[in-house]
This record gives structure tokens, C-alpha cells and sequence, in this order.
């Protein structure tokens, strides 16, 4: 029994030291993507179930991932949890960074699927926005400002 300890506690160490190096990896691109986020100046949000569990009186636990802005008020990928309401409000929310290590894995495998659903619904905002600008601008009197200063 001592040999199965002590071989045993070798492998813990490496496995830990490996286990280690994978997350700050994953950190590293969190932290890459939710710079490049911030640098574009998004603006606009998303969310994706990471996991459902249903019970068996008809509750339904859920996991979130999203792409929203924090407490920084910098866009941030976050994990939340919620029950029935299908939307992630009313419960606790924690940068990704600052979540559970268990939650990390299946959340970071998320993180391309919601960049997706980010671009779209920034592609599905962009024709109606160009529009709606166009048509109230020009249904706007605004004079033109004079050059150089001349009567």
C-alpha cells in the first residue's frame, strides 16, 4: 500500500503541474478574446446553455456562458446558473476566470460557438441601425455648419 501512496503522489504532482499549465492556457485565451471584445468595442451581448439537467418535478438546472458586460463594465465571458426561467437574471454570475475549475472545461469549449452568436447578432443589428439612421437624419432640419467662419 505504501508503493501504490507514493507512486501515487508522484502522479498527482505531474498530473497537477500539467493540469495547471492547460488552464493558464485556457485563461490566457479568455483573456485574449475578452481584450480583442473590449478593443472592438462590441457592445452587444450573447449567452448559450453550457449544460441542462432536468429533474424529475419538472425542474431544469442550467449552466450559461456569456458575453456580456460585468462589474468592470468591460465585456467579459461569464458562467451563471439558473432554474426554469430560461434566462440567466435572477442568479449569481462570475467571470469566467473566477469560476469553479470544474466549470471551466465545458464553458471554455463553448467560448467559439458564442463568438458566432455575438458576430451574428451583431450582423443582424448592423442593415436595420445603417437605416433607421438614414431615415431620421434625414427627416432632421439640421442646418449645415458654415465654413471659416463667414455670414
Amino acid at each position: 500500500m505504501a508503493d501504490d501512496l507514493t507512486v501515487a503522489f508522484k502522479r498527482l504532482r505531474t498530473a497537477t503541474q500539467r493540469l495547471n499549465r492547460s488552464c493558464d492556457a485556457a485563461a490566457q485565451t479568455v483573456r485574449d478574446v475578452e481584450a480583442f471584445l473590449e478593443e472592438a468595442q462590441i457592445g452587444i451581448g450573447a449567452w448559450l446553455v453550457i449544460k441542462s439537467v432536468d429533474h424529475e418535478l419538472g425542474e431544469t438546472d442550467c449552466s450559461f456562458l456569456t458575453c456580456t458586460k460585468y462589474r468592470s463594465g468591460k465585456f467579459r465571458y461569464t458562467i451563471s446558473d439558473e432554474i426554469e426561467t430560461g434566462y440567466p437574471a435572477d442568479f449569481p454570475v462570475f467571470s469566467w476566470s473566477e469560476a469553479p475549475r470544474d466549470d471551466k472545461p465545458e464553458s471554455f469549449e463553448k467560448i467559439p460557438k458564442l463568438m458566432l452568436e455575438v458576430a451574428k447578432r451583431v450582423d443582424e443589428r448592423l442593415a436595420p441601425a445603417e437605416l433607421l439612421v438614414a431615415d431620421v437624419t434625414a427627416k432632421l432640419p439640421i442646418p449645415k455648419k458654415r465654413m471659416g467662419g463667414r455670414k
